[in-house]
């Protein structure tokens, strides 16, 4: 008596590349494999892992256009195949190399028809799928590399040490910059009142000429007279922060607009300030003297 025959059908979409080697070592204890075919649409790039088991094992490849975008279409094309096997072969074993339970109703059709049946699997394969098989064999979990375990132990070491570190910093506001240790910085802080005067004096010029300014103006302005100035010495790591914790936060006198990714300064008036501005002399005169009657 002869070999038995066995049927070998892969959802290329539904198991790793990785697992062929396992698959055929097994499927090959029943018997010849004269019918080996593997599904998934092979024009996504993410199927091409395959491309090497196809060739060592000599795999007929089947296209499963997909016409769903995120629609799986190998269930349909492998089941079809292996009905045809069913009613067209004399082929005693079904293996079916997928975690997905749509292939159900095809596993209990084969065993009523008294064929064997042995299915290849993941862990996290549903229950009423697996007991459905004669024989149904879990894939191991895939073993992480030495190097790659050594990095995540170090990862959660450096974690675990971060998280560990006392939190006085984050709880220092933006008025309260943290603690210097140059001598130098710490003149700078002592210093902060004259040089935000001075920064304020820099951004009413820019706005008179330009009625507008721009940060990078107003730390070039600002540098020509404090060249060591830097935002991170007052507790703050750009000098927008810094504008905006020492001078837009406390005053109404300027406020930020923004064009695109840039942003920039302009005085905060009122349309009623505005409409006053555009009065000729002789009429905001008189504007003034009837509202004091």
């Amino acid at each position: 008596m002869g070999k038995k025959k066995v049927a070998l059908f892969i959802d290329a979409e539904n198991i790793s590349a990785s697992y062929a080697k396992f698959v055929f070592d097994n499927a090959s204890v029943y018997g010849k494999i004269p019918i080996k075919r593997i599904y998934a649409d092979w024009e996504n790039g993410s199927n091409k892992q395959w491309k090497g088991a196809i060739a060592k094992y000599s795999i007929k490849a089947i296209q499963c256009p997909c016409f769903v975008s995120k629609k799986n279409s190998s269930d349909m094309f492998l089941m079809a195949d292996a009905l045809e096997a069913l009613y067209e072969t004399n082929i005693q074993t079904f293996v079916i190399v997928s975690s997905d339970s749509d292939y159900l109703p095809l596993v209990q059709k084969l065993k009523e028809k008294g064929k064997k049946t042995l299915g290849f699997g993941t862990q996290k394969t549903i229950q009423p799928y697996v007991n459905s098989f004669d024989k149904f064999i879990y894939f191991a979990p895939k073993q992480k590399p030495q190097i790659e375990k050594k990095r995540e132990v170090e990862q959660k070491q450096e974690l675990k040490q971060q998280q560990e570190k006392p939190t006085q910093t984050t709880q220092q506001t933006q008025d309260n910059p943290p603690k210097q240790e140059k001598p130098q910085e710490q003149n700078l802080l002592q210093d902060s009142t004259k040089i935000i005067n001075e920064m304020i004096k820099i951004i009413d010029a820019l706005i008179k000429t330009k009625e507008k300014t721009t940060y990078s103006h107003i730390s070039t302005e600002t540098k020509k007279k404090y060249p060591n100035f830097k935002p991170k010495n007052y507790g703050y790591p750009t000098l927008r922060k810094l504008i905006y914790g020492k001078i837009l936060s406390q005053s109404q006198k300027y406020k930020e607009k923004r064009k695109k990714s840039d942003f920039y300064l302009v005085k905060n008036s009122t349309k009623w300030s505005r409409f006053l501005l555009k009065l000729k002399p002789k009429a905001l005169m008189r504007f003034h003297k009837e509202s004091q009657t």
